[in-house]
């Protein structure tokens, strides 16, 4: 984000709370959990080759718009189509949602207040490029 976006740009302030030690978590995460021959290979997978065939398929699979809470559980069948939860104990999903509902009241009024119309938003030179590299450079097999 910092390579396309000003750290003045409102989307920037709007978002570094939640990017803050993504970077510093990832890196840790590849060095120590994730590598080969590391916690995650060692503990909780078959054999050496396993994480390599499961990041392949996983690849495949990921997809960025399935990531947001509704989609999730929509995909594995807690929620039906009319937004309506399938069990009425699942205290992730019910706390989850209402989280996902006051976060996206949040973000919804704090963006009006910085883009009135489309254009406003496609006019955006910064949050354009940073939303190019976004669907380019970090997830380029991801289906938006």
């Amino acid at each position: 984000m910092r390579r396309t976006m000003s750290i003045m740009h409102p989307v920037s302030k709007l978002m570094l709370p939640h990017f803050r030690y993504t970077l510093n978590i990832n890196t840790n995460a590849r060095a120590d959990l994730i590598k080969e021959g590391g916690i995650i290979e060692k503990c909780f997978s078959p054999g050496a080759y396993a994480m390599r065939l499961t990041s392949a398929a996983y690849g495949e699979k990921w997809r960025f718009r399935l990531q947001a809470l509704p989609e999730d559980l929509k995909h594995r069948r807690i929620m039906d189509k009319q937004d309506k939860l399938c069990f009425t104990d699942y205290p992730y999903a019910e706390d989850g949602l209402d989280l996902w509902e006051a976060y996206q009241e949040y973000f919804k009024d704090y963006l009006q207040l910085y883009y009135k119309t489309k254009i406003d938003i496609t006019g955006d030179k910064e949050l354009q490029n940073w939303w190019t590299e976004v669907k380019v450079r970090q997830h380029p097999v991801c289906s938006m």
